[in-house]
């Protein structure tokens, strides 16, 4: 067909590629604001609540944190951002 291209082009990734390091790049303010009051202890429901998201979304956070953080629980994620100054 004229005009049209068969090459496929790759989608663009909606992340930036992650550093050399293995740690994504700062946490954004949502994310911040639900690592704060992740280290308060609050449940995902609650911070949602808070913060007018649903659960699911903030454990996407969450999610999103853990990996930025390289860790792999609420704990490890708030003692790393304590030692980090992100709290």
């Amino acid at each position: 067909m004229p005009g049209r291209s068969l090459v496929r082009r790759p989608h663009a990734s909606p992340h930036p590629p992650t550093p050399p390091d293995g740690r994504a790049g700062p946490l954004s303010p949502h994310e911040g604001e639900v690592l704060r009051l992740a280290a308060q202890g609050l449940s995902s429901k609650a911070i949602g609540q808070r913060l007018f998201l649903s659960a699911s979304t903030v454990n996407q956070h969450l999610t999103s944190i853990f990996n930025k953080l390289a860790v792999a629980t609420r704990a490890q994620a708030v003692a790393v951002a304590a030692q980090r100054g992100l709290l």
